[in-house]
């Protein structure tokens, strides 16, 4: 399938230090992403996410919905997926704008998750969303 959104660029991307989890090897990362959109896209965050971001492979932890960062209206989802070192939970937030997409991904290996989940919800409740 042709890709008809490219992403334009890492914004961001945040790695804590210490060793990865010993069971998967994985670390928790944190990643902003601007996608610009393809004419007629869906304005809509969440039908963004269930269009473009979501997909078989992906098992749904949290339905797609809406959230305030900063004030802004965002969609919001949470799944879970395999990865070559185990399982990954993911948080993703979509902020839209006229013709952009902004993507956070906060991701974790799935047994450690939970434990760092207050950590990435500080991460979007500091967020400023600029139009």
């Amino acid at each position: 399938m042709e890709e008809t959104e490219p992403y334009e660029g890492l914004v961001v991307k945040m790695e804590p230090s210490g060793d990865p989890d010993p069971t998967t090897l994985a670390r928790p990362l944190i990643s902003v992403v601007k996608r610009t959109l393809a004419a007629g896209a869906a304005p809509d965050p969440a039908a963004y996410i269930r269009q473009h971001l979501l997909g078989p492979e992906k098992t749904l932890i949290e339905e797609p919905g809406q959230t305030q960062i900063g004030g802004r209206s965002v969609g919001k989802v949470v799944y879970e997926m395999k990865s070559a070192n185990g399982k990954i939970r993911i948080t993703q937030v979509v902020h839209i704008r006229p013709g952009r997409a902004i993507i956070l991904s906060a991701m974790a290996p799935e047994s450690g998750f939970s434990n760092l989940r207050g950590t990435f919800e500080k991460v979007l409740e500091s967020l400023k969303i600029d139009s």
